[in-house]
């Protein structure tokens, strides 16, 4: 919640903050442990071992790249979070959802869609919809 209450005090008057989000659950943001392949070709290989935390609501992995040269791991910690309660921390820090399209093209946000983008404004701000010019 921080980092949204520090986009809403930078946010200047007519700014918006854009998220492009996964839904958890989705085809893009499965809520599973496991070993996945990622990757293989002649000479390497990517594979992701991930453990999911359902209670701080976080996703732990390893991303595992080997080759010729050996092994690298670089670790990756995502937090996840429900729209309701992306919302509900927005509004505590003075955003206010403008629009949530399920992509680029703005095309309306239907519940199966695996990602969504996410159009706030600060909640101050009068007016000056999204595409408002």
């Amino acid at each position: 919640m921080s980092r949204l209450h520090c986009c809403a005090r930078a946010l200047s008057d007519g700014g918006r903050l854009v998220i492009e989000a996964a839904v958890p659950g989705s085809s893009a943001l499965p809520l599973e442990s496991g070993i996945f392949v990622r990757a293989v070709g002649q000479d390497y290989a990517k594979v992701s071992v991930v453990a999911h935390d359902p209670v701080t609501q976080a996703l732990r992995s390893q991303e595992v790249q080997l080759d010729a040269e050996g092994m690298r791991l670089r670790h990756v910690t995502r937090r996840y979070t429900h729209l309701p309660e992306l919302d509900l921390m927005a509004s505590v820090t003075e955003l206010r959802l403008e629009a949530r399209p399920s992509g680029w093209t703005l095309a309306p946000y239907p519940a199966h869609q695996p990602r969504h983008i996410d159009v706030y404004s600060v909640a101050r701000e009068l007016g000056g919809g999204l595409g408002d010019g």
